[in-house]
């Protein structure tokens, strides 16, 4: 531990080793001036208070993922734009038009919320008198109140394209495994990616999902969420994938999908090459259509998914399957009832 007075305030920083943590203390040292000196002088930019409120504070309650990725969109719209500006002089209506100006919907959400707890952070610290940022709403989307057609959008592969699929990847069992893995437990790319052997269950028919590859970090991490901790049912045709890939060679911590690479980029060109969307997530949420259409309990989807909320698994899965046959309809009704007995 370094601790060091600045501005007649105490900090505190940790490394693992002495070099490390010096280290440490020198770069937040540095910051610190920076900070301190632009707060006395009434030239604070919004980029060094971002930094040095988002390393202090915000780091150390998010995954190392997400940390990464609100950086990178912090980089992308926030640090040569509103950034460069004194907080001071920051004002409802350059919010506004900075928010107005995002086009994409997900971005525009994250910043909103983002910057939002910025400036109420700044009005606490009494850095600014008044919080601009109360007078800034996020825009409504243009979209018609027409019910979505998700046979247009897309969002789900029919049957018919799931044996057109397995076919094309018949010659490539990596992904032909993996493809039909997903379509049969409806797990997330990073779930599935991060599934090692110790957690699949062949006598009790379960699998147990406890970790995750996390695409930004490289690394394996925990689950999206506590929710994500689940045990789920082992289907016939996923045990049959699962006992084509087992040998008695193999190391219970081993990754059952160790040999994937950029899954969601040949999905996508698999689909192109095919005529039709597809993902990980689509296969995903083909998975819980499917579950819906049989006529599952939807707290027992919610359970399969491992999402927080039911209304996460009712507004955004259970969709109808608007091309599929009878016949295929009772098929997954009488595959589903395998799992009435999660608790």
């Amino acid at each position: 531990m370094g601790r060091f007075t600045i501005f007649n305030k105490r900090y505190c920083v940790y490394g693992k080793t002495y070099n490390d943590c010096l280290l440490k203390v020198k770069q937040k040292r540095k910051e610190l001036n920076i900070f301190e000196s632009q707060t006395k002088n009434d030239k604070l930019i919004l980029n060094n208070y971002f930094t040095f409120w988002f390393e202090t504070f915000k780091k150390q309650i998010l995954k190392e993922s997400t940390y990464i990725k609100t950086i990178e969109l912090y980089n992308r719209y926030v640090q040569n734009t509103l950034g460069k500006k004194n907080v001071k002089n920051i004002k409802a209506t350059d919010l506004q038009i900075f928010i107005n100006n995002i086009k994409a919907k997900n971005p525009k959400e994250k910043l909103y919320r983002l910057l939002k707890e910025v400036f109420e952070i700044l009005n606490k610290e009494q850095i600014i008198k008044t919080n601009p940022f109360n007078l800034v709403i996020i825009p409504k989307d243009n979209v018609s109140d027409s019910p979505v057609d998700y046979k247009k959008k897309k969002m789900i592969i029919s049957y018919q394209d799931e044996l057109k699929l397995l076919d094309y990847c018949k010659n490539n069992n990596h992904y032909h495994h993996i493809i039909k893995f997903i379509l049969y437990t409806g797990l997330r790319r990073g779930e599935a990616l991060g599934m090692i052997w110790k957690n699949v269950d062949f006598i009790n028919n379960t699998i147990y999902i406890d970790r995750q590859f996390n695409n930004d970090t490289n690394k394996i991490t925990t689950p999206k969420s506590k929710a994500a901790y689940r045990t789920i049912p082992m289907f016939p045709e996923t045990k049959e994938i699962l006992k084509e890939l087992f040998h008695e060679e193999l190391n219970l911590n081993d990754l059952i999908f160790g040999n994937i690479k950029r899954l969601t980029q040949n999905l996508n060109n698999f689909g192109k090459k095919l005529g039709f969307n597809l993902n990980p997530h689509i296969l995903r949420h083909t998975f819980a259509s499917r579950c819906y259409a049989a006529g599952l309990d939807p707290k027992i989807i919610q359970d399969l998914l491992g999402h927080r909320t039911m209304s996460t698994t009712l507004d955004t899965y259970t969709h109808t399957l608007y091309d599929e046959k009878e016949y295929i309809i009772n098929y997954f009704k009488d595959f589903f009832k395998l799992i009435n007995y999660i608790k």
